[in-house]
């Protein structure tokens, strides 16, 4: 009897180091998009967009001069450093307008940004373009109102919020701001400033990782450009 204990214990074990010998590392962060594209041209006025695989590590996104730099030459241009975790993309915006027909080159080192699994790029990201004459711009939309522009975006989807006896907090906003989430403990609903620190967006987004529960509205997402509506929210807080 002991000798087959031993014998299912030892069978036991080799199957979970089996088990954990096929576990392997998340490959490298990757980008998989960008606006230009290598050898394209941008218009001298507007920013540039790097798409990623996943998402990125909470922001603000901080610029690091040895790891993210836009060069013409020996000339450097600064840049600042947005983030749209709906379309999983770094902005880059030149904090000068770039000179129409020059080349440059944006770099982002392999430790410029972190995704939210801790993974980096395995090596230097370069993009080398050709300014291109400014554009007109649009207008910069107004800051968003809560009542005005995010409430209707959600009550007109789900039904399952307010007050007592529904489940899920009411959809006001004094019941959102700074206020703990029930379901997510050390997150706040809508924590100010802070989109990504805050379960309401974290929600809304697809897939985002270690979220508790489905992505909402259920059953019917909303469009991309509605998340970043309610994204621009928070983040104007």
């Amino acid at each position: 009897m002991m000798g087959l204990m031993s014998m299912e214990r030892a069978a036991a074990i080799g199957l979970i180091a089996a088990a954990c010998s096929l576990t392997t590392e998340a490959p490298p962060l990757e980008v998989v998009d960008s606006q230009p594209e290598s050898r394209q041209t941008l218009p001298a006025n507007q920013a540039l967009r790097l798409t990623f695989d996943r998402y990125l590590a909470t922001p603000p996104l901080v610029p690091s001069p040895d790891q993210t730099y836009l060069r013409s030459g020996e000339n450097v241009v600064g840049v600042e450093l947005g983030y749209d975790p709906v379309g999983l993309a770094v902005i880059v915006a030149p904090v000068q307008e770039l000179s129409p027909g020059r080349d440059y080159q944006l770099v982002f080192g392999p430790d410029a940004v972190v995704a939210l699994d801790g993974t980096r790029l395995p090596q230097a990201f370069e993009l080398a373009f050709t300014a291109s004459p400014a554009v007109a711009l649009a207008a910069v939309p107004a800051k968003p109102d809560f009542a005005r522009d995010i409430l209707p975006l959600l009550t007109g989807r789900c039904g399952c919020h307010g007050p007592s006896p529904q489940v899920f907090p009411e959809l006001v906003a004094d019941a959102l701001i700074g206020k703990p989430s029930a379901r997510q403990p050390g997150l706040n609903l809508v924590e100010p400033g802070l989109p990504l620190r805050s379960q309401l967006v974290r929600k809304l987004l697809r897939d985002y990782p270690a979220t508790f529960g489905e992505t909402m509205p259920p059953g019917s997402l909303l469009p991309d450009d509605d998340i970043r509506l309610v994204v621009s929210w928070v983040s104007s807080l």
